[in-house]
């Protein structure tokens, strides 16, 4: 046995280091995690940029996939981990809380209340693109706790000229005055709507190049224009919309 100042200084062995209480059965361990599945895992490192509502997600998605547990710290946040008090986290529910209180602050929310009030659509940027980066404010900050209205306000106020229009007369002139529900879902079928618009768009412009033929003939150049079928329907090229296959039940 060590005596005096010497036994100050001596380490000691701990039986539980870790904050986490793991289950157990008569069998043993309750789950088995496999190293391949660990890599897999989403890392959330602490970091003023990450999100930690959207890590919490990944992580839940990847485990419901592959089965088990895992550890997905790293740096700071693993070291804020090792900080907690042993055998004081029970349940999954008391992790994410924990985590959630240490990583998502005060100030945190307090920018996403912010950037939700004062959206602005990006010069350039499609409709269905706005609404998606709205929502993901809205999906990193559940408990922002701004009414349904409100946000339709701010949304639609941040919106260019030409999108804020388009509510009005899909609506009749009567967005602002429904349910404020009726007024989202309005709104999301909008957001369908242009991203549509945007794929057809994409899809069309290869054919452009590709409808001008130029031949030389006896020295002089002659062009012609080759027609590119675009089907309606499907909204795919060489075929026109009488014939498209995409929806048709097959034939006994």
């Amino acid at each position: 046995m060590v005596r005096g100042s010497e036994a100050h200084f001596r380490t000691i062995i701990t039986n539980n280091p870790s904050p986490v209480v793991i289950p157990h059965n008569q069998q043993g361990r309750t789950f088995k995690v496999r190293t391949n599945a660990l890599q897999s895992l989403p890392k959330y490192k602490g970091l003023a940029m990450e999100e930690p509502y959207f890590h919490l997600e990944a992580y839940d998605s990847m485990c419901n996939t592959i089965g088990g547990q895992g550890f997905s710290l790293e740096g700071k946040a693993k070291r804020w981990f090792y900080t907690l008090p042993s055998t004081s986290i029970y349940t999954w529910a008391e992790m994410q809380q924990r985590f959630l209180e240490e990583f998502y602050t005060a100030q945190k929310t307090n920018d996403a209340r912010r950037n939700l009030r004062a959206f602005q659509q990006q010069s350039g940027e499609m409709f269905h693109d706005a609404f998606e980066r709205f929502n993901m404010i809205i999906k990193n900050c559940p408990h922002h706790g701004i009414a349904l209205w409100e946000l339709l306000n701010a949304f639609h106020e941040g919106l260019s000229t030409k999108d804020e229009q388009n509510p009005m007369s899909i609506t009749n002139g009567l967005f602002g005055t429904n349910y404020e529900q009726d007024d989202w879902a309005y709104k999301e079928q909008m957001a369908v709507t242009s991203k549509r618009k945007a794929q057809t768009g994409r899809r069309a412009r290869p054919a452009i190049g590709r409808s001008q033929v130029q031949d030389v003939e006896d020295g002089g150049v002659q062009t012609t224009n080759q027609v590119i079928n675009v089907c309606t329907n499907c909204n795919e090229l060489g075929h026109a919309s009488e014939i498209c296959m995409v929806g048709q039940a097959p034939v006994e």
